[in-house]
């Protein structure tokens, strides 16, 4: 049962509802609350259902901003942008160079971590403020991903919510 909901979830839930949902659940106070059990250790028998829910549950209010600084060598597949094949990622702070072949693609990018989920935005070229009289310009190209970060290999996938298609997954970090 856990991993069907985790499955429906992770393909239909975007983060940012997961996460507002979430937060109403984990509150542990007044009647009604129950016990959870928690099978991983015998030692915590011991403790309070409070303090066992507390520290066998992850605070979904507590994100930590990610550096995801460097230079990633990899392949990319993001067809909207015309980007395939070898890449060079490089990112520095907020700021992201993506170049495949003759095409390079700059913008920003900001990452997250909650609950042991990495989400990240990319956000696709540079925002002008139109001077006045000036027509807007459209909203630049986003993707919601995530990344998965191991040592010095970087792999950003589309987040559940994320209808285009995207992928960028390197070899090792340089």
């Amino acid at each position: 049962m856990k991993n069907e909901i985790r499955s429906f979830v992770r393909r239909s839930v975007p983060l940012s509802l997961l996460l507002f949902a979430m937060a109403g659940t984990l509150t542990v106070s007044g009647k009604g609350n129950r016990e959870i059990p928690d099978h991983r250790s015998e030692s915590l028998a011991s403790v309070s259902s409070a303090q066992r829910i507390a520290t066998t549950r992850c605070n979904p209010e507590k994100e930590v901003r990610i550096d995801m600084s460097g230079t990633y060598s990899g392949n990319i597949n993001y067809p909207d942008a015309g980007l395939s094949g070898e890449a060079l990622l490089t990112i520095t702070g907020n700021r992201f160079t993506l170049k495949a072949g003759t095409k390079s693609e700059t913008g920003t990018i900001t990452a997250v971590r909650t609950c042991g989920y990495t989400a990240v935005a990319m956000m696709f070229g540079q925002w002008k403020m139109p001077q006045p009289g000036e027509p807007v310009l459209p909203p630049l190209p986003m993707l919601s991903l995530r990344a998965v970060k191991k040592g010095g290999q970087l792999a950003l996938i589309p987040s559940p919510s994320e209808t285009r298609a995207f992928s960028f997954a390197s070899s090792a970090k340089k």
